[in-house]
């Protein structure tokens, strides 16, 4: 084991070999034996250790428990606090979507019914489109200017 492996390993795991993967604890205590770099190694992951065991966290303050708890909700019942709502959003917009198709749909009836009204009511080329016996449209083709006031 090197110096490196050893610094890695016990900045991972920690000054104390036992909880060091079984595989490397042979090649560890070897080192130890052999280096004094890696004793010192090892005491500066002790004092590391040392420090990380006094630390503690302080208790969460019991007016911030009961506004989380008050919050959560059963499973299966509409979420509370900050959006109540929150389970109306979806039906809302299927509903404006229900809206906007209708306004769409309505657009286009109103438009075929304004071509057809403006067809019929422009005056006809005698023999239709193209000289034929068919009736023509508003999409005919160029119609006179004849009855046109300017």
């Amino acid at each position: 084991m090197t110096l490196d492996r050893f610094d890695s390993l016990c900045a991972a795991w920690g000054s104390d070999l036992d909880r060091w993967p079984a595989a490397e604890r042979d090649a560890a205590v070897n080192l130890i034996a052999a280096s004094a770099e890696a004793r010192a190694l090892q005491e500066r992951a002790a004092a590391l250790d040392d420090l990380l065991d006094e630390y503690t966290i302080a208790p969460a303050d019991q007016v911030l428990v009961q506004r989380v708890l008050s919050m959560a909700s059963a499973p299966g019942t509409p979420p509370t606090g900050a959006r109540p709502f929150r389970h109306l959003a979806g039906r809302l917009a299927w509903w404006w979507s229900m809206v906007a198709g209708a306004g769409i749909a309505g657009v286009a009836v109103g438009s075929l019914a304004v071509t057809v009204a403006a067809g019929s009511a422009l005056p006809l080329p005698a023999g239709g489109p193209l000289g034929s016996a068919w009736p023509a449209t508003a999409f005919s083709g160029p119609l006179s200017d004849e009855g046109i006031d300017e």
